[in-house]
């Protein structure tokens, strides 16, 4: 097999981290750049279940994260989707080429990717393209391609490079039975399923009407039946909860454990409907619970590993409704106790600490940051 210049080439190719709602991880995958505008290619298994996206990319031997704008397209029966990555100060992103050709059987193909575990990203691997299945095979519905190249979890979404370091395809698993993983039975989605992919637009590709209602409907033990998110809008959800809340009230009181996890949930989804001051109602409602029943104050409560998003999603709505002191007050909170929990590393600390540097610039209160919040 011929040789190509992979230095040039796995520059373009990242690691994605996914995170649930609660941004805890969910582990990672891979991915690549395909334009000079910051659009990544991956596999929608990847981005499917997750809220939050963070790519990484090694940009001038640096390796640098970037959030996710939003997910521009999707498939799930073809196994692929289409990112846009923020790029706000408007680094020069290197990205891959996609080839014009359908690959041939017998072809030379190279992997890049991320297999395992992040210590390994951009790992690479050659083989040839073993078979082809125009109708799909398996669970890919789309062209796929047979490859002999091996990899492993992590490595969906990652490039598949032909001799002339073209992209051909994306890998999305493998035979999952021991003699298929021995023969090198691998498969990855032909490039040329991107076309004509269906639109998501929006900043996670996972139903949030349908999580929260699962959520309420498991903490509550209110159950909608045959209704879904197609028969009843966000906002018709939130009004039978709210209303199934007060009827409970009235019925057993306000000494029910499972009352703060309702009530936050709800203001939650109205975060989500960017409906921010009842996003405040509903949280506060949860806080003002949870310090009754635990008899501690406000603080003592957000230091709760769980109340750790609760603070920065209620930092996010006194920002967004313009109390920029209460967001700084709460920011610094939700970095200070991620902080105490999972520590500097963590994304959710990261998130807090860019959110309160900046305010306390646009406010001119640096003096009050702790000094481990420099930390870049």
């Amino acid at each position: 097999m011929g040789q190509l210049d992979i230095d040039k080439l796995d520059n373009a190719v990242a690691l994605v981290f996914m995170y649930d709602i609660e941004e805890d991880p969910m582990g990672h995958g891979s991915g690549f750049i395909i334009d000079e505008n910051g659009t990544l290619v991956t596999n929608y298994h990847v981005v499917e279940n997750a809220y939050t996206l963070i790519v990484r990319l090694e940009i001038n031997g640096e390796l640098m994260d970037f959030e996710v704008e939003k997910v521009i397209s999707g498939n799930r029966d073809k196994d692929l989707a289409t990112l846009l990555l923020k790029n706000p100060e408007r680094i020069k992103l290197p990205f891959l080429r996609i080839s014009k050709n359908q690959p041939k059987k017998g072809d030379d193909c190279w992997t890049i990717s991320t297999p395992f575990q992040e210590d390994f990203m951009n790992s690479v691997t050659e083989g040839i393209v073993s078979n082809i299945y125009p109708d799909g095979v398996g669970n890919w519905l789309g062209h796929t391609l047979q490859v002999s190249a091996p990899f492993s979890g992590g490595s969906s979404g990652g490039a598949l490079l032909n001799s002339l370091g073209e992209v051909i395809g994306v890998t999305c698993g493998g035979n999952e039975h021991e003699s298929g993983a021995r023969a090198n039975i691998n498969f990855a989605i032909w490039i040329g399923e991107l076309e004509g992919m269906p639109s998501i637009n929006k900043p996670t590709a996972m139903d949030i009407t349908d999580f929260y209602n699962k959520q309420l409907s498991r903490i509550s033990g209110i159950f909608l039946g045959d209704f879904t998110g197609s028969e009843l809008n966000d906002e018709k959800f939130l009004e039978y909860y709210s209303e199934c809340t007060e009827l409970r009230i009235k019925m057993f009181g306000e000494d029910q454990a499972e009352l703060p996890f309702i009530y936050s949930n709800i203001g939650l989804w109205y975060y989500e409907l960017s409906n921010f001051t009842m996003a405040l109602k509903w949280i506060h409602r949860s806080l003002d619970l949870l310090q009754k029943f635990n008899e501690e104050s406000l603080l003592e409560v957000l230091k709760y590993p769980r109340q750790c998003v609760i603070a920065f999603k209620l930092a996010a709505c006194y920002e967004r409704t313009n109390d920029l002191n209460k967001a700084f007050y709460f920011y610094l909170e939700s970095a200070t106790n991620n902080y105490e929990n999972f520590g500097l590393l963590d994304q959710k600390t990261k998130a807090a600490i860019r959110k309160v540097r900046k305010l306390a610039e646009d406010l001119n209160r640096q003096s009050e940051l702790p000094k481990w919040t420099n930390t870049p």
